[in-house]
């Protein structure tokens, strides 16, 4: 299956084919001595503005930051947030929910200002149908729901298929392609899993299963099935009305790579894939797929030092080519956004923004 994929590996070494005017520059970049701004989540919600949330470290300690601009980049202003942020959801423009370590909160302006709604924990993201019906997954197997906004919810009583026990099931993605049909994604995590990084452990092999569930009936039930992988999943995220899903080896061995699933067959079909680099995340604008890889620290892959951001671009994956990007730009873990009017920007967990510039 794996050789189906297109790859990334010979491109890694190779020099930038675009023209120097398409430059993936820094837009933002908190700069500052001893301190790092990893951004958790990154949005843009209408054209123009886009806003990043995460957490300050400094000497070890952690603190809620959110930058945000209005005007594509040029200029970037905080925003005061009381709680580590998880993630975001934009309804629309101004309509907004955050998941943070410690509930919810929602926005009516953007982002610009934030009121706490319920105080649930253990959450990963939230997915609202309009200002009142929405869905939320998390740890030990929740999914819940809320008919008020957010300010109440509740558990969703029938969820078929799963067969380990609740505390094992962790669910981190949620998307309803329609008001009827929903999509929850999350990984069985045995309780007995080692939790040494892999970097310490460049033999391991181990066997995860993915959950992937599914509602028809605007999340009343979820069915669920299982699919065996020898990988962490670490990404998901919709392009082209698909979802593709972004795994990183749990070793120093094998590969990391982009797949899409076939509903029909309960499958992956890889799209993508490289054994030099992990393969961050895609997206789409107009004609263009944008793929965001970092290079690989040898044969490591979970090594806590940032590699070197690199991005490709083409019509499919088939025709990538490596682009221009800040000599300075490293990360861990990068997220693209693209705004209605067709800027890309592309944020990483060491406190940079990256603006496509022509």
């Amino acid at each position: 299956m794996i050789q189906c994929a297109a790859r990334l590996a010979l491109l890694l070494s190779a020099p930038a084919l675009l023209s120097a005017a398409d430059r993936w520059r820094i837009s933002f970049f908190h700069d500052k001595p001893r301190e790092t701004f990893d951004i958790a989540d990154f949005q843009c919600p209408a054209a123009g503005r886009c806003i990043a949330v995460g957490a300050l470290e400094h000497d070890e300690k952690f603190s809620p930051h959110a930058v945000i601009t209005a005007d594509s980049g040029a200029h970037w202003t905080s925003v005061a947030i009381s709680e580590i942020p998880v993630s975001l959801f934009f309804l629309n423009a101004d309509t907004a929910w955050m998941v943070a370590e410690k509930g919810i909160w929602q926005s009516h302006d953007g982002g610009q200002n934030w009121k706490k709604l319920s105080p649930e924990r253990e959450l990963q993201r939230v997915y609202f149908l309009d200002e009142n019906r929405g869905f939320a997954v998390g740890d030990e197997q929740k999914i819940l729901q809320t008919t008020n906004g957010g300010l109440k919810w509740t558990a969703v009583g029938s969820l078929q298929g799963l067969t380990s026990q609740p505390a094992e099931n962790a669910f981190s993605w949620i998307f309803f392609p329609s008001p009827t049909h929903g999509i929850a994604i999350g990984e069985i995590e045995p309780s007995n899993a080692s939790r040494v990084p892999a970097w310490l452990e460049p033999k391991r092999h181990h066997s995860r299963w993915l959950l992937l569930g599914r509602t028809t009936d605007a999340g009343v039930s979820w069915k669920f099935s299982r699919l065996q992988r020898d990988d962490d999943l670490v990404n998901v995220g919709v392009v082209k009305q698909a979802l593709w899903f972004f795994f990183q080896p749990a070793g120093a061995e094998g590969q990391s790579e982009i797949a899409r699933c076939d509903w029909d067959k309960d499958a992956l079909v890889p799209l993508l894939s490289d054994s030099q680099a992990i393969i961050a995340d895609s997206a789409r604008s107009g004609e263009t797929t944008f793929v965001a890889a970092i290079s690989r620290q040898g044969r490591l892959m979970d090594v806590p030092i940032p590699g070197k951001l690199r991005v490709f671009s083409g019509p499919d994956f088939d025709r990538m080519a490596p682009m221009d990007v800040d000599y300075r730009a490293v990360a861990m873990r990068a997220h693209f956004a693209v705004t209605s009017d067709g800027n890309a920007f592309l944020a990483t967990d060491t406190g940079m923004i990256l603006k496509l510039t022509h």
